[in-house]
């Protein structure tokens, strides 16, 4: 029940913080309407896009599944930086060219991960009640009465599933915030790289993002791959590099400039 408990508070609090962030920020800054939703929802068609793509690729060619993990992280990682942040850059680039400003970027960024942190989230909330309620289920046949036997026990290999879940290590209750927020600020440095790039005319920003996304990707996956916590773990040290390093550029860079090149 702790893994439960710790689930459901992980789920809240990946709803209610984004909302609770971008509210502060834009009582803080003079911001543009809309800006956390428009991001949001451009970062949701290009990872609709992407999961097509892949979804295509392992169904024309699924004898790509039965790769090792290092060659699959390393293709993961390709397309996720290609999709990912080339999208980040097109996006900034032509439909969102007025955003040049480190505070209209970190709102960006925001929105970018936030909206599909909320997503999941609500997610994560229905999956712990729906985790409670079937693993509660004693007789399965007296609630499915209709129900053969081969889906009866399809529905009890699911409730086996649940239940050793919820006996497992409170602390991964955390990985869902631990995942998303590491995610989100990977976004916030990538999305100012971008917004640099974009200033100085260099495209070279571009493709460093692109790195470095792929690079992010393939290692947590490949991490995964031995066991989820070493992945959560090299996740989170790559979301703290991203804070370090979004200091270091919103302090080394004079972003006024930028802001009057509109």
């Amino acid at each position: 029940m702790t893994f439960l408990f710790f689930s459901l508070l992980s789920g809240l609090m990946l709803v209610v913080l984004p909302l609770l962030a971008v509210r502060r920020l834009k009582a803080k800054w003079q911001l543009p309407k809309g800006l956390f939703l428009k991001a949001g929802l451009a970062a949701l068609m290009i990872e609709i896009i992407q999961v097509a793509v892949i979804g295509n690729g392992t169904s024309l060619w699924p004898q790509i599944l039965d790769l090792p993990p290092y060659q699959i992280a390393l293709m993961l990682g390709l397309v996720s930086g290609l999709f990912t942040e080339l999208g980040r850059f097109l996006v900034l680039d032509k439909l969102m060219s007025k955003v040049r400003a480190a505070h209209e970027g970190v709102i960006f960024a925001l929105g970018w991960g936030g909206l599909q942190t909320i997503i999941y989230g609500a997610v994560v909330i229905l999956g712990v009640f729906g985790m409670y309620t079937i693993s509660s289920v004693s007789d399965l046949a007296t609630i499915l009465p209709d129900a053969d036997k081969n889906q009866l026990a399809s529905f009890a290999e699911i409730q086996k599933q649940s239940q050793v879940l919820m006996n497992s290590n409170p602390i991964l209750g955390f990985a869902p915030v631990i995942e998303r927020g590491s995610l989100i600020l990977i976004d916030i440095v990538l999305t100012l790289l971008i917004i640099v790039g974009l200033i100085e005319d260099k495209t070279s920003y571009a493709w460093l993002a692109v790195g470095l996304r792929g690079l992010v990707t393939a290692l947590v996956f490949y991490a995964n791959s031995w066991t989820p916590l070493l992945g959560q773990f090299f996740l989170f040290l790559f979301g703290l590099a991203a804070y370090l390093m979004t200091r270091k550029l919103w302090s080394s860079l004079n972003w006024l400039p930028a802001a009057k090149k509109r």
